[in-house]
């Protein structure tokens, strides 16, 4: 299992108009994240994209 790290305990605020995107296959892999869903993860777009979920490890 991958080691995402320690939990930052970092409050992350959105604009109104702020809208965070993600899309996942039947598996739960995640195909798309737009650039927003991105900077909140705090993971690159290569680094989100094909990777599963932690919680169903």
């Amino acid at each position: 299992m991958r080691d995402n790290g320690p939990t930052t305990q970092r409050e992350y605020l959105l604009g109104d108009h702020d809208v965070l995107i993600s899309k996942t296959d039947k598996q739960s892999y995640i195909q798309y994240a737009n650039q927003p869903f991105i900077e909140v993860s705090g993971f690159s777009y290569e680094e989100l994209t094909g990777s599963p979920p932690e919680f169903n490890q």
